[in-house]
């Protein structure tokens, strides 16, 4: 009884793979590529960045951090800034153009005070190496905003030190303390195709990447905590 069916599924599957692989092979597609990169921090820096601060972001989710505590964020991260900044670097000078951090920039919480520096190191780095450098970052707010004292954001930069976009995550995922963003997916013309980006769970709805289409993005960049 089934038998009609399964060869009509088969000779159907097999026409695809045919004529599919005839017009990879026989009419290959002419546009240009780019070098992109993802990059993360190794778990043994997570590990003890974690291991420092433990206590202090216990104090910090209610708000109630203290300057000291926000001391020992700001040592405890630092190695693994360093280590994301000359892991870019050495992409860069490997021929990458676009350069992805993760979400949180793999798990940290970036004070607020700290982000100008960040952020002219970071420029710096894209405006002598000539890349987009797109920075995952969960931000520990001075004080709170909409009832959270986190957002979770992608800012990208472009060759010339310039900062293109901040974008929010639009759908935190249930328990995440950050408030969700516009939902407005950003996108640039670069000599490379139109660029976007959004963060993790973001990609999980349509109506959200839709945007993108409707763009007609080239590139997307969706980095995620994992």
């Amino acid at each position: 009884r089934v038998r009609s069916g399964a060869m009509l599924y088969g000779s159907l599957l097999t026409l695809v793979l045919l004529f599919g692989g005839a017009r990879l092979a026989l009419f290959p597609v002419q546009g240009s590529t780019v070098r992109v990169a993802g990059i993360s921090p190794s778990p043994a820096l997570i590990a003890a960045d974690e291991k420092q601060i433990s206590q202090s972001m216990g104090m910090s989710m209610s708000g109630t951090g203290t300057q000291a505590a926000r001391q020992i964020v700001h040592q405890a991260d630092a190695p693994v800034y360093d280590e994301l900044l000359s892991l870019s670097e050495q992409e860069a000078r490997a021929g990458v153009k676009i350069i992805v951090w993760p979400e949180c920039s793999g798990g940290l919480f970036l004070l607020q005070e700290d982000e100008a520096g960040l952020l002219a190191r970071a420029s710096e780095l894209a405006r002598t190496t000539g890349t987009y450098l797109d920075l995952g970052i969960c931000e520990w707010l001075l004080h709170q905003v909409h009832s959270s004292f986190f957002n979770d954001e992608l800012i990208l930069i472009d060759p010339s030190g310039s900062v293109v976009w901040r974008y929010q995550k639009a759908h935190p995922v249930p328990g995440e303390p950050w408030q969700a963003g516009d939902g407005l997916v950003p996108t640039v013309q670069t000599p490379y195709g139109r660029l976007a980006n959004v963060i993790c769970f973001d990609a999980d709805f349509p109506g959200t990447i839709r945007q993108a289409g409707q763009e007609n993005v080239d590139i997307m960049l969706v980095p995620s905590n994992d």
